[in-house]
């Protein structure tokens, strides 16, 4: 997973985890909100709605990660500077090289399903249960597991 920083990064202060897929930095003295490239995780602050299965799970993933870490965005023309609320677009890269936002991908944070970014499967259902294996996408609905549960489900979800 280790890379080298690419260029025309800037760096930044994590100071917050909104999410599994948008964190709070610090940019110089700039204060921004941050939405990661690529990553799409279950809302947990939907006001509107319940914390979606694997919510709480997704934020920790990405806190463990990053929260108060010196990071480094990489913004990307092809997908805007900001969303529709505002956010910054980026991908979000360690200190030490590793693009953060493949390490949510690979490392099995839960819905992190690629968007529009720079990796792309010709069967991205097929791909999200190889990556995932903790929700049910066979059916064209997602069932929720409870976390005790995870290893049982990997082994029913490899047998669809």
């Amino acid at each position: 997973m280790r890379d080298i920083l690419p260029d025309k990064t800037t760096r930044a202060l994590v100071t917050g985890v909104v999410d599994g897929d948008t964190i709070h930095v610090r940019i110089g003295i700039t204060n921004a909100t941050v939405r990661l490239i690529g990553i799409d995780t279950p809302e947990v602050f939907d006001p509107r709605k319940p914390v979606q299965c694997y919510g709480r799970e997704a934020s920790a993933r990405t806190k463990a990660l990053v929260d108060q870490q010196t990071i480094f965005l990489q913004s990307d023309a092809t997908q805007g500077d900001r969303d529709k609320y505002g956010r910054l677009l980026r991908y979000v890269w360690l200190a030490d090289g590793t693009d953060n936002n493949l390490l949510l991908i690979h490392g099995g944070s839960p819905s992190s399903i690629p968007m529009q970014s720079h990796i792309s499967f010709s069967n991205p259902t097929k791909a999200h249960r190889e990556m995932h294996g903790l929700r049910s996408v066979a059916s064209g609905h997602h069932r929720c597991v409870p976390a005790s549960s995870r290893r049982q489900t990997r082994a029913q979800l490899a047998k669809l």
